[in-house]
């Protein structure tokens, strides 16, 4: 940075100049061309507010005088001025001024020439006034009320001040405006609803005098005033939904529910809270009203500025818009410097700033809501995104007691002053001695929310809930075991009389080693010898073939559980079962195949295998074992959960038939539908006549399961298999990269001729008899049942018993939280109770775990029973059923003389600083000269259109003046001495003869234009046009569709054509998306700056009051109300017309306008009727009101959307 102190005096002044062009020829003007560019320029450092290096510039007379170091230039000799020097250097450490950009040839030529001309100024020019004596830092005063001659004018006081104006400038006031128009201008005023036809005909009947105070009485106290006027303060405290990423529902600014500061918003103006009390819960409901919950929704005004990324940024909102919101200051001007205009330095900023610098975010439970976990703070790198909960109450506490507020240079945190922490403190211009800051001791209540007692009664709800739901399911759960443990009692009689009729089945037939052609056991070391070793003795030995696959590999079968293990011994046969061939295709090929030779050849065969497979796709073959060119068994996917079998097969002229367990069924018995993540036995049998699959589940233990098609086709004789070349090879496993097999195949033997069924089931140790069979599978389906029924009984048990203990255990820590937090009690006691509870809650913990074990054992029998188990149900139910063991083991080695028990919720610091609350006090104190005086300021401006400050957010030196001082001083203790009341203002101001004045002065030519053309002095009402809100509202009203219930969650923006709420309460946040589309051609608030709205014409406005789906809508269920209520008139027109214009337009319509509304009729009405009746007939796009058959009708409903269209429907006269 340049060192100030030593800049000369032509330096410091060079920061002052930028005029109007000129010619050199003409004398300089200082008022007029120099004197307004030093204030706007130079002022702020060499004013009356600083004088750097000891210079003024506010006066010739200081210029002339010089700084501290002598004359800043020589009248009459510009060449030996250093000024002229200064300005001109082409060094930007040089030059001046030393911020902003440098002056312009012209202005440096007109600088030279007043200096030529000998720096001549006014010899009565005053200086610029001292800044504590700036109008808006002195305290408002009570001015006596002026005598003006038309007396009789004055209704109240506003009128004595609006008439003392207008006698001193000339003016006339207009008329009164006519009843009708008054009714409509107060009704939008202060509910923001036009009256119905009723209201204004009742109003119109009343002729007494106070007929209008009445009105005024009655919409005050209306609850739509809070919906009102709460926008109107909502635009002024930037309220604001949340925001951030909400495309992706990620919370980074404002937060969730914050539509609770909505409510509480329209609530307090409702019951006419105290605009100070307003203010100070707002800033500090939490310490100073700490056990009152229906206050806190009022630090919605600071949560609305938080930034979960950056706190440094929310405290730098918290200052400029609490200093803008309520005292009308730019403090925030004052954030890298002093401030250029008002008398507050950086170090005041900062210390301003340190009211919230203990601040923290939180979200409390409410009623029928969810407990909530404490929120914890964004960090740096760590990535997460915040989501929005589903229901709480957005607030804020002081966390941080000991941080410090560091000053830093030019707005870098990181670049900060080596100085000491500033206090919290006021601004100093606005007066008063230093404030006592007291911390608070918070009740219990207010840092512990799970002692309230709303959380103690719903906790206690949810566990009896949860009590009647356990011993419902266990009700459930025990009907259905009861039957089934009956039926699988009869099933086994069944199966016992089967076996005993049957008798003793003849053992099978020994196979003989002659038919088997070849057996892979794949058993024994990794090795020609062992895993790819033929059992047969026939030497087919196994060889890997493999493209950029893993090749097939031995796997240790489980020795425990029902998958990956087959049968461990083959019944019948005096042989382990140990390993498995694994197959782990991704990309390519990898099989293992057997060297060509003529025995691979035959012509009726069984092939038989344990398979285990992972995957399946749809329509997607693997290959089990193949002999090419002969025949193929695959499974083919029928989705990624379950297969079929299938088998190609070709006969000796070449014909391919292919035949699969699943559509091939149709006529020859139940589909074989296998799943992923079995094991199973398979068996194929090509006899001379059939094809037989048999298939049993060996994971499940089914009985063995077959299916019979026939070896020919319809077409083709398929009695002699094709015999490929000798040297073609045994495949098993994926040959050709297609389906790749993931998974397991073991005990592959292929033998010549078939096997009959005694033999096939005697492989997998059940009986051939089929009655045997069929009793068994019976049995075996009922057994499978049983096992989840018990489970589920079990279960339920243990989740009831431990619903009874979690209630009791709740009960043990109210209790015991009752004693520690809020009675007076031995600390004994305190520590028994805390036992008792601790050891209550981990008996409940026990058995809950339990419980889970218990559900995710029956969950995984459930599943693995269906004909189609989830995996990713499985995998879960696994995961449960560990987590719940490791729960069970720690809580095994939990000490057991705990007093240590879980709190009802977060807790929070037991102290909160009591800066904000001090804060608070200090702003609404009736000695601050602003706060009231700003609120005024809105209020006239909401209602008037134009403020008594132009200025609203900035009273400030560098802000514009009022234009009736002395009203706005009375109005502002008017304020004040009544409570701060805002109703007691807006019933002065609406019932003054001011705010009645008509607004149609007739022409152009009246005569008060030539004085005031602005109307700045209100000798007549302001016309506007209506806010967005308010135009959507007056349609909905005017057709009768408005929803007027009050407050409630927001509604969604996309919402609007299906919901029929007040606008106020749809989503308002500054992205993508953040308003309502009709709203956003009309100016909807802006939350990131809204303390007064811009109006905007633009020529979609008329578009959209004209085709949208809104206006067509509304138009079209107004016209069909207005018939209704005039169905009994002798001439519909004519009364339709009339009450048209009094449910839009609260008026009656003129003669002419009757007539050219008469002639709209009939001419619409004509061309509907020759109009194509198919096209009359035509549907109306979804969410929109069919219109009118009836051409009378539909030419009623295109002038009651034309009337919507009309100017003084959007426009308050």
């Amino acid at each position: 940075m340049r060192n100030r102190s030593s800049l000369t005096q032509a330096t410091i002044f060079a920061c002052c100049v930028a005029t109007a062009s000129l010619s050199y020829a003409e004398p300089v003007d200082y008022l007029r061309e120099i004197k307004p560019v030093l204030k706007s320029r130079c002022y702020s450092c060499h004013g009356a507010l600083k004088q750097e290096s000891g210079l003024r510039l506010d006066t010739g007379e200081f210029i002339r005088k010089g700084s501290d170091n002598g004359p800043i230039a020589v009248a009459g000799q510009v060449d030996a001025s250093t000024l002229v020097e200064r300005i001109t250097a082409s060094d930007e450490v040089e030059r001046m001024p030393p911020e902003g950009e440098p002056l312009t040839n012209e202005q440096i030529a007109r600088i030279k020439r007043w200096v030529a001309d000998g720096i001549r100024s006014p010899d009565n020019e005053r200086p610029e006034e001292d800044p504590r004596d700036h109008w808006a830092f002195q305290t408002p005063q009570r001015a006596k009320l002026p005598n003006v001659r038309n007396a009789a004018w004055e209704r109240n006081p506003i009128d004595a001040f609006i008439a003392a104006a207008h006698e001193r400038s000339g003016l006339a006031p207009l008329p009164a405006a006519s009843r009708a128009i008054r009714l409509r201008r107060v009704y939008l005023d202060l509910i923001g609803l036009p009256p119905t036809r009723e209201e204004l005909h009742s109003f119109l009947a009343d002729d007494s005098p106070e007929a209008y105070a009445k009105i005024v009485e009655r919409l005050l106290d209306s609850e739509h005033y809070g919906e009102r006027w709460g926008r109107h303060w909502m635009d002024v405290w930037r309220y604001s939904d949340w925001y951030g990423r909400r495309q992706v529902g990620d919370v980074r600014n404002s937060y969730p529910h914050i539509w609770r500061w909505r409510d509480w918003i329209i609530q307090s103006l409702n019951n006419d809270k105290g605009y100070d009390q307003m203010v100070r819960e707002m800033l500090a409901a939490d310490e100073l009203h700490p056990t009152d919950d229906s206050r806190m929704p009022a630090l919605g005004f600071i949560v609305r500025n938080w930034f979960s990324l950056n706190y440094d940024t929310w405290k730098q909102d918290l200052v400029e818009h609490t200093g803008k919101a309520f005292l009308g200051l730019r403090i925030n001007c004052a954030h890298c410097h002093d401030h250029k205009y008002d008398p507050i330095s950086q170090k005041e900023y900062f210390a301003f700033r340190a009211f919230f610098e203990p601040l923290e975010f939180r979200h409390d439970r409410v009623p029928g809501g969810p407990a909530l976990a404490k929120y914890i703070r964004y960090g740096p790198g760590s990535g997460a995104s915040l989501k929005p909960i589903a229901a709480g109450l957005p607030r804020v506490y002081d966390l941080y007691h000991d941080e410090k507020t560091f000053m830093y240079r030019l707005g870098d945190t990181r670049d900060r002053f080596d100085r000491p922490p500033v206090a919290p403190a006021p601004l100093a211009i606005l007066g008063r001695a230093p404030l006592a800051i007291e911390p608070v001791d918070l009740p219990p209540t207010a840092w512990y929310p799970g002692l309230k007692p709303f959380v103690h009664k719903e906790e206690a709800a949810s566990r009896r809930t949860a009590i009647q739901e356990a011993e419902a399911a266990l009700v459930k759960a025990t009907a259905t075991f009861g039957p089934l443990a009956g039926q699988l009692a009869e099933a086994d009689v069944e199966l016992a009389e089967a076996k005993k009729k049957a008798g003793n089945v003849a053992a099978p037939e020994p196979r003989s080693i002659d038919h088997v052609i070849a057996w892979w056991r794949f058993e024994g070391a990794d090795s020609e010898a062992g895993f790819l070793a033929d059992s047969s003795g026939k030497g087919h030995t196994l060889q890997r073939i493999t493209g950029e696959e893993p090749p097939a590999k031995p796997l240790t079968l489980a020795q425990t559980g029902t998958t990956r293990a087959f049968l461990p011994q083959l019944p019948g046969e005096d042989l382990a079962n140990q390993q498995a061939a694994e197959f782990q295709q991704n990309r390519s090929f990898a099989f293992l195949a057997a060297s060509g030779n003529e025995q691979f050849y035959a012509n009726t065969f069984a092939l038989e295998a344990f398979v285990h497979f992972d995957v399946s796709q749809r329509n997607y073959n693997r290959t089990i074992a193949d002999y090419q060119g002969s025949w193929t068994l695959l499974h083919r996917g029928i989705d990624d959960k379950t297969f079929e079998l299938r088998v190609r097969y070709f006969n000796d002229q070449g014909q391919l038939r292919d035949v699969a367990t699943s559509h091939d069924a149709k006529n020859h018995g139940e589909p074989l539908i296998l799943q992923t993540g079995h094991d199973y036995y398979v068996c194929l049998v090509v006899s001379e006549h059939a094809v037989v699959f048999h298939v049993a589940n060996l994971t499940l233990r089914t009985p063995l399961q077959s299916l019979q098609l026939p070896r020919n086709s319809n077409r083709h004789d398929f009695a002699k298999l094709a015999r490929p070349p000798a040297e073609t090879r045994f495949n098993i496993g994926n040959s050709d990269g297609t389906g790749r097999v993931d998974g397991l195949i073991d005990e592959v033997r292929y033998t010549r001729g078939g096997l009959n069924g005694t033999q096939i089931a005697a492989a997998v140790g059940q009986s051939s008899n089929t009655a045997v069979q069929q009793a068994a599978m019976k049995a075996s389906g009922l057994r499978r049942k049983m096992e989840p029924a018990r489970l589920a009984t079990v279960a339920n048990r243990l989740k009831l018993a431990a619903a009874h203990a979690d209630l009791k255990a709740l009960t043990a820590r109210i209790k015991a939280d009752r004693a520690r937090f809020e009675a007076e009690t031995d600390d004994d006691d305190v520590e028994g109770l805390a036992k008792v509870a601790a050891e209550k809650e981990h008996t409940a913990k026990a058995l809950a775990s339990r419980a889970k074990l218990a559900q995710a054992n029956q969950l995984l029998a459930e599943y693995k029973v269906t004909a189609s188990p989830d995996q990713k149900k499985v995998q879960q139910a696994e995961q449960d059923i560990t987590a719940a063991k490791k729960a069970l083991a720690d809580l095994q080695q939990a000490p057991g003389d705990s007093s240590d028990y879980t709190p009802l919720g977060p807790q929070y610091p037991k102290t909160s600083t009591g800066r904000r609350a001090a804060l608070a006090v200090w702003i609404t104190d009736n000695d601050n000269p602003l706060t009231a005086r700003v609120a005024v300021n809105h209020i006239w401006m909401r209602h008037f259109g134009r403020p008594l400050v132009e200025s609203v957010f900035d009273f400030g030196r560098s802000g514009k003046k009022p234009t009736l001082p002395r009203l706005l001083d009375w109005l502002a203790v008017e304020l004040m001495e009544h409570n701060w009341s805002m109703k007691h203002i807006h019933r002065l101001i609406v019932t003054s003869n001011t705010y009645q004045l008509g607004s149609r002065p007739g022409s152009a030519s009246h005569p008060n234009f030539a004085i005031d053309k602005d109307n700045r002095l209100w000798w007549k009402f302001d016309r506007r046009r209506l806010e967005a809100e308010v135009i959507r509202d007056s349609m909905l009203a005017a057709s009768g569709q408005l929803d007027r219930t009050i407050g409630g969650p927001e509604i969604a923006a996309t919402s609007e054509a299906s919901s029929l709420r007040r606008s106020l309460y749809f989503t308002i946040y500054p992205e993508a998306g953040g308003a309502m589309q009709f709203m956003t051609l009309f100016d909807p608030p802006d939350p990131g700056d809204c303390y007064r709205r811009t109006d905007s014409i633009v020529p979609q406005q008329a578009l959209a009051m004209s085709n949208s789906r809104l206006a067509i809508n509304q138009g079209r269920l107004l016209a069909g109300a207005m018939v209704k209520k005039l169905a009994s008139a002798d001439n519909v027109d004519d009364d339709f017309v009339i009450g048209l214009f009094e449910q839009v337009l609260s008026r009656q319509p003129t003669r002419e306008e009757a007539e050219v509304c008469r002639e709209f009729l009939a001419k619409q009405r004509q061309l509907y009727e020759l109009a194509d009746p198919e096209e009359l007939a035509a549907a109306a796009p979804q969410g929109s009101v069919a219109p009118a058959q009836d051409a009378g009708q539909r030419a009623r409903e295109s002038l009651a959307r034309t009337l919507l269209n009309h100017n003084d429907f959007i426009t308050i006269h």
